[in-house]
C-alpha cells in the first residue's frame, strides 16, 4: 500500500521526528492502515494534529503524544543501575492527563463536523514505570478511584454500606473533550508495534470498533458493575 510522502517537521530549523511518530507509522504500514501526515501549522502557537487515518469518510484525525523521561525518572533509573533498587510513588493517570488535554486541544483546532478523533500515547520512559496500564488509563479518562463509606450516626456508629466509584481529575466527561473518540496506547512488542484502544463512552463521534479489527489492535470499552465494584475495561 502506498502512502503519501512524509512531510519534514521543522522545529527551530532542525528536523525532529519523535520515536512515537516513527513507531506509529511503522504500525500503520504493518496493519495496512492508509494515513496522511498533516503538515505543521506555520503560525507559531497553533499546533496541528499529526495524521489522518483514511479508514472512513471523514477520515479519523489522530494526534500522537509521547511521555519522555523527566528528571525524577532519570534519577530513579540511575538508582536502579547503581543499587538494583527501584522504588517510586505515583498518582494513577497523572502523566496521561496532561497528554490527553494537550492532544484534545490540538484535535479540536482542526476537527470537522462528524469527524472522529484519536489520541495515541507512547510511553518512552523505562518500562518499569507503568504510566499507560489499564488502571492508569481508567483513572486518567474517567477519574480517580474512590471508596465511600456510609455509617450510622452517634457514638455507636456502624458501617452501613461501601460504594466504589471514579471521582475527580477525569479528562473525559459528557461535557468535556467529547471530541476525543478514543485514547490509544502504542507499544513496541517482540513482533512489532501494536495498539490498545480505549473507546470514550462520551464521544460525540465514536469510532466503530469494526473499523479497527486487526491482529495488532486490542480494543476496550468501560463497563459499569454497580456501586459495589469499580468500573472495569471489557474487550470488544
Amino acid at each position: 500500500m502506498r502512502h503519501l510522502p512524509i512531510p519534514i517537521r521543522q522545529v527551530d530549523h532542525m528536523t525532529v521526528r519523535t520515536r512515537s511518530e516513527i513507531l506509529f507509522e511503522r504500525f500503520c504500514d504493518k496493519a495496512g492502515i492508509p494515513f496522511t501526515c498533516i503538515p505543521p501549522e506555520s503560525r507559531v502557537g497553533h499546533p496541528t494534529p499529526d495524521y489522518e487515518l483514511r479508514l472512513q469518510l471523514p477520515a479519523i484525525l489522530a494526534e500522537v503524544k509521547q511521555i519522555d523521561p523527566n528528571h525524577e525518572d532519570k534519577m530513579l533509573l540511575r538508582e536502579l543501575q547503581q543499587t538494583g533498587a527501584y522504588e517510586f510513588e505515583d498518582i494513577l493517570g497523572k502523566r496521561l492527563r496532561g497528554k490527553i488535554s494537550e492532544a484534545a486541544s490540538q484535535l479540536r483546532a482542526r476537527l470537522r463536523p462528524g469527524q472522529p478523533a484519536l489520541v495515541i500515547i507512547y510511553n518512552n520512559v523505562d518500562v518499569l514505570r507503568g504510566f499507560t496500564d489499564p488502571h492508569h488509563m481508567m483513572s486518567a479518562m474517567y477519574g480517580l478511584y474512590e471508596v465511600v463509606f456510609t455509617t450510622s450516626r452517634g457514638l455507636a456508629a456502624r458501617l452501613l454500606s461501601i460504594s466504589r466509584r471514579l471521582g475527580g481529575s477525569r479528562r473525559l466527561t459528557p461535557e468535556h473533550n467529547t471530541t476525543v473518540s478514543a485514547v490509544a496506547v502504542l507499544f513496541d512488542g517482540p513482533e512489532g508495534p501494536y495498539l490498545v484502544v480505549y473507546h470514550n463512552r462520551f464521544a460525540a463521534n465514536p469510532i466503530p470498533p469494526e473499523l479497527l479489527r486487526h491482529a495488532g489492535i486490542l480494543q476496550r470499552s468501560v463497563s459499569d458493575r454497580g456501586p459495589a465494584e469499580f468500573p472495569e475495561w471489557v474487550e470488544l
